[in-house]
């Protein structure tokens, strides 16, 4: 290098340093002041320069020890620079924060013999960064302590945050829910995929939503949510989608807690050196520092007499050029966007200083720059998570507030207002006012807990409103921590329960009273779980059947003998229907006791259901049709015998004609005849017809069981209208059958179910007294049912008494007793059938009954 640029240089130098608007002083190896230049001076209230003496000196007590050690590292050639944060003591006495860059100078040799130390004012950032730091604290302890599930999610539905409550709930934790890419899809039950898309869509699209969903943890247990889903908005527009779950499967009873969730990027310190450089008054480079390429990959001489803005962003520079820079002042700052020499930008805030010469003219203007990339990034997620914090309280539905040490408001939101009917600006600045005086001692003690640092969730009390009435709540107090992790306040979550309280008192007392039924019923009363297992009997089922609920508790039907063994198919039948959710009503049988005899009843059952309508079990009724049973059969064994006395006459009439034949014959058998082959065939033909009618007779008239079978309706008629057959004819009447269908069969008794059809076809013959026709039809009468119908044309029953017709002992025969339309109508009933009469006076009468087919009935 010649001795001019040298020369050039020294001054370049002596000049940058007299100059700079960065403090800049020259220290010994001891740490001695040499020189300062102004605005070191001016950094810590000194007019001219720094005292002289240890540089040290002027450092911070509580950080002396550390600059002392950091600067004799450098000045005894342990490194050649080092950069540190300190607190510098002002000439006022306050502290100054300070970035300290030392630079080690070396002589030829290569000996340590001077350190430069540059000292930037960086209080501003400090004070923004424990404000950055602080405000990071507050979300993330509201966040930690919240007892609800909350995640973040992309506008794809992709979680790209979840929190404590979420994993301890899902089964998953933050990383692997990172790992897995995993998307709400794959934690929703398929039947609730499509309303959760939907509602995530229209929060996608800035609209909260509110609703129930159902959730499938990772070992495939159902949860039911109550979701809240928040748009998060930045900058006016929908950057993806908050999620709030409250678990209500557990009886709805408590409220998880919901612990906020945001992934917090730290400010990484601006490590690098600033950029010093030099321009002649046309903008043109004369100079620039080692730094610019540490900064922006160039090296010195790829930039030496290009403009200074040559790497700038083109916006930034007309912006710079319309505002005109440095033509209202010496110096100025600016920030701008620079061009890497790998093509990125860097954000480079630089000090511009004008060099005036003796006449006062500009001979170079000086700029020193600093990479404030970091600082630019930091800025903007502090400004996006004070956003997302804003977004997630303002439309929380849950009442949020804030308060001091001293117990003093410090926030609330918008929740806050409508639940409590206080506005933030009347209470901020004010005790809380929504405790109740007599409470005020037990939620003080909370207070003190929390600000102990122990978190209160879940608690469930009242609050007043401004109105003076209460609200019942849950509430989570959590306590707030400044940047040094002290306690400075406290904040408190709730939400109002009183509805669902309402629905559990009203749960309770229905539970009561249908308890209360069920214990005091007196009839036996069994009730079992979607399992078939017994769950509970009441006591009149003890008194009947003699086992106590301790003893069948758990037990199936067919594990205790209850079930008589020619009774299982129709339990399982029975058992069928309810599976399927169809009821059960009268359905009369026998079950057995616990001594081995038997009762008969009248089974009634119907499906239970859950909250969710699915079929959870079954309750059965069984009424003691014992005593009724009993009557009936003496009422129906007397309806026989009046039966068979009614049909006496007929029956001699019938027996006497054959007897006559056969006595006819025998006589012309002994005179000897010819032809006594035929006789005899007409003989046994007349004997067999004398042995059909004594025993439709007989059958008709010994008491029986009563025991149902599969029985042909078509064959049944035909054996009836045989037996009264000779009666009909005595009253001049024809019995005609015309029966549309074949071979039909009925479960049925089929004693009682001839009785029913001659007591019918009986009434018909005598309601013509003048002879006439009765036909007997026999149709299907709808899906699985078949009709029988006797239809005469006699006198006809008035319409005024019709509605009497099954009345005890009411009848519009001169010597009947009214027993006989009674008992059969009952018979007629207890085989599941349906019986109607149709009659006008004058014109005949039709008497209808239908009966389930055997094939179709359970």
């Amino acid at each position: 290098m010649s001795i001019v640029e040298k020369l050039r240089n020294e001054a370049l130098f002596r000049e940058a340093f007299w100059q700079s608007p960065i403090g800049v002083a020259i220290m010994d190896a001891d740490g001695r002041l040499v020189q300062s230049n102004p605005a070191a001076s001016s950094l810590l209230g000194y007019r001219d320069r720094l005292p002289e003496g240890p540089f040290c000196r002027l450092v911070h007590p509580d950080d002396r020890a550390e600059a002392d050690a950091r600067y004799r590292a450098t000045a005894g050639g342990k490194c050649d620079g080092d950069r540190f944060e300190a607190r510098c003591v002002h000439r006022d006495g306050r502290a100054v924060w300070m970035q300290i860059d030392c630079s080690l100078v070396r002589d030829e040799s290569g000996t340590p013999s001077f350190v430069v130390v540059q000292m930037q004012d960086i209080s501003d950032r400090k004070s923004a960064d424990m404000q950055l730091q602080l405000n990071k604290l507050w979300y993330q302890s509201l966040f930690d302590h919240h007892p609800d599930l909350i995640y973040a999610m992309d506008l794809e539905g992709y979680y790209t945050a979840v929190n404590r409550a979420f994993e301890k709930a899902i089964g998953y934790t933050a990383e692997q829910v990172a790992a897995r890419g995993m998307h709400f899809r794959e934690l929703t039950a398929p039947e609730m995929l499509e309303r959760t898309a939907r509602h995530f869509r229209e929060a996608a699209n800035g609209l909260p939503q509110r609703y129930e969903s159902v959730a499938v943890d990772r070992y495939g247990n159902r949860i039911v949510f109550d979701v809240l889903n928040i748009p998060i908005v930045v900058e006016g527009k929908v950057v993806g989608v908050h999620g709030i779950a409250k678990d209500v499967s557990m009886e709805k009873e408590l409220w998880d807690r919901l612990e906020r969730s945001q992934r917090m990027y730290r400010i990484i310190s601006d490590h690098s050196q600033d950029i010093i450089s030099y321009c002649d008054p046309d903008g043109t480079l004369l100079f620039v520092s080692p730094a610019y390429e540490n900064i922006l990959g160039y090296e010195p001489g790829e930039v030496i007499g290009l403009p200074a803005t040559f790497n700038w962003h083109p916006d930034d520079v007309a912006a710079l050029r319309a505002n005109g820079v440095l033509r209202h002042s010496d110096a100025e700052t600016f920030v701008s966007r620079v061009r890497h020499k790998d093509g990125r930008d860097v954000w480079i805030e630089t000090t511009a200083t004008i060099i005036r010469g003796k006449d006062g003219g500009v001979e170079s203007i000086m700029g020193v720059g600093r990479d404030i990339s970091e600082r630019k990034r930091a800025e903007e997620e502090l400004r996006r998570t004070k956003e997302r914090l804003e977004s997630f309280v303002r439309n929380n539905a849950d009442a949020i507030w804030v308060i001091d040490a001293e117990g003093i408001v410090l926030d609330t939101n918008e929740a806050f207002a409508t639940l409590f009917q206080w506005k933030t600006q009347e209470i901020v600045g004010k005790p809380l006012p929504i405790v109740p005086p007599y409470l005020k001692p037990y939620i003080d003690s909370l207070h003190e807990k929390a600000m102990g640092g122990t978190s209160v969730s879940g608690l469930e009390t009242v609050r007043l409103r401004k109105d003076g009435s209460t609200v019942e709540v849950s509430m989570t107090l959590s306590p707030l921590r400044d940047s040094a992790g002290a306690v400075v306040g406290l904040t408190g979550i709730c939400r109002d329960i009183s509805e669902r309280k309402r629905a559990e008192n009203e749960l309770k007392a229905a539970i009561e009273r249908m308890q209360s039924f069920i214990s005091h019923n007196v009839d036996p009363i069994m009730i079992f779980d979607a399992g078939g297992k017994l769950v509970q009997v009441n006591e009149s089922f003890e008194r009947l059947f003699g086992w106590s609920s301790g003893e069948i508790a758990g037990l199936g039907p067919r594990d205790f003998a209850f079930v008589p063994d020619d009774r299982e198919a129709e339990s399982d039948q029975t058992a069928e229907l309810l599976r399927t959710g169809k009821p059960i009503s009268g359905f009369e049988t026998y079950r057995m006791c616990k001594d081995g005899s038997s009762v008969s009843v009248s089974v009634t059952a119907f499906p239970l259901r859950d909250g969710e309508g699915r079929i959870s079990g079954c309750c059965v009724t069984l009424r003691d049709t014992t005593e009724r049973k009993q009557a009936e059969e003496l009422l129906i064994n007397s309806e026989k015998q009046s039966i068979a006395g009614q049909l006496a006459a007929g029956i001699a009439h019938e027996i006497r004609n054959p007897i006559t034949a056969i006595k006819g014959f025998i006589q012309l058998m002994n005179s000897g005849f010819p032809g006594k082959r035929e006789y005899f065939d007409i003989i046994a033909s007349e004997i067999g017809r004398i042995e059909l009618i004594l025993n439709e007779l007989l059958v008709l008239a010994k008491p029986q069981t009563v025991k149902y079978e599969r029985r042909d309706v078509g064959k049944l008629l035909t054996q009836v209208i045989a037996l009264l057959e000779s009666q009909a004819i005595m009253k001049d009447v024809q019995l005609a059958a015309d029966f549309e269908c074949g071979d039909v069969f009925v479960w049925c008794d089929e004693n009682q179910l001839k009785q029913v059809c001659i007591n019918f076809i009986q009434n018909a013959i005598e309601a013509m007294p003048d002879g006439g026709e009765v036909v007997v039809r026999l149709a299907r009468a709808g899906e699985g049912r078949i009709a029988v119908a006797v239809v005469d044309r006699g006198c006809g029953i008035p319409a005024h008494l019709l509605s009497k017709l099954g009345q005890p002992f009411y009848t519009t025969k001169e010597k009947g007793t009214g027993l006989g339309f009674m008992v059969s109508k009952r018979i007629i009933e207890s085989h599941a059938g349906d019986l109607t009469v149709e009659s006008r006076e004058g014109a005949g009468t039709t008497v209808r009954f239908t009966l389930p087919i055997a094939d179709e009935m359970p």
